[in-house]
């Protein structure tokens, strides 16, 4: 009997949703961004990034690193679908933008990034996606600004995590039996 209550503990683990926030924070002045991710609001993944020769340096601590490549980011397949995999639930954008030199540059920025927004919104509607975008500006006189943060909320369960490492490890399959071939 005491199998069915795993069996169920499994199941209900399995389905349960997760809900994760990643913030985004790019400082010009900076060159890095600055990023976090966090299950339920506990903080589990964080640190910054700055750009090398050829690819992506994110620091997790003092001595921890990895050193992403720009190929192998920009070069693969998409191996999931986000619109059918993980519910991506809101979207937060908080642009700053100032300029010294050319006082209209801010403005430019602005209206850009406004249309961009908008045409997200109106591509979201129009694939069923359900992502609640909230897009703000910043807008700064005689200072030479440039700032993004940024704040993603998804929603997933452990089965859809399962379901995408299955196609990457498929696809990775198949690709290394096409090579040896």
């Amino acid at each position: 009997m005491h199998w069915v209550y795993i069996a169920l503990a499994a199941y209900a683990a399995l389905l349960c949703p997760i809900f994760a926030d990643a913030y985004l924070y790019y400082d010009k002045d900076l060159a890095k961004f600055c990023f976090r991710i966090t299950l339920y609001g506990i903080p589990v993944l964080g640190g910054y990034g700055e750009k090398i020769k050829g690819g992506m340096a994110l620091h997790f601590s003092e001595k921890k690193a990895a050193v992403v490549s720009f190929r192998s980011v920009f070069g693969m397949r998409s191996q999931f679908n986000l619109h059918k995999d993980y519910m991506i639930r809101k979207i937060g954008v908080l642009a700053e933008y100032g300029s010294e030199n050319a006082p209209a540059l801010p403005f430019a920025f602005a209206f850009v990034s406004h249309i961009l927004a908008q045409i997200f919104g109106a591509v979201n509607a129009e694939t069923g996606g359900t992502a609640a975008l909230r897009y703000d500006a910043a807008l700064y006189e005689a200072r030479s600004v440039f700032r993004i943060q940024m704040h993603i909320n998804v929603v997933f369960n452990l089965f859809t995590v399962a379901i995408t490492l299955v196609k990457v490890i498929l696809r990775k399959a198949e690709t290394w039996i096409k090579r040896t071939k």
